[in-house]
């Protein structure tokens, strides 16, 4: 996460979501991490794999019956899944 991190501060947001992207595959047990690469993905236009990771974030919030949580993983579900998806950047929960 820290490089990701690092690699925002420079601007490089495609570097940051590989890196987020690494580190959801080789422990992706954290929500909050499935999360953060989402909105990644959605900074550099890759709305599909924002939508997935988003399903495996708001997967393991039910699980660990974190309700609020959810809530706004759905929300968020529903504005990607939307014909007229804003441009707007998202933030992490």
């Amino acid at each position: 996460m820290r490089r990701a991190r690092r690699f925002r501060r420079r601007g490089e947001h495609r570097q940051a979501m590989l890196s987020l992207r690494e580190a959801c595959h080789t422990g992706g047990k954290c929500p909050r991490l499935w999360t953060l690469y989402a909105v990644a993905c959605v900074q550099v236009r890759r709305v599909d794999d924002a939508k997935h990771a988003l399903q495996q974030a708001l997967w393991l919030r039910q699980r660990a019956k974190d309700g609020p949580r959810v809530q706004v993983i759905e929300r968020l579900l529903k504005v990607l899944e939307s014909p007229n998806t804003p441009r707007l950047p998202l933030r992490a929960a």
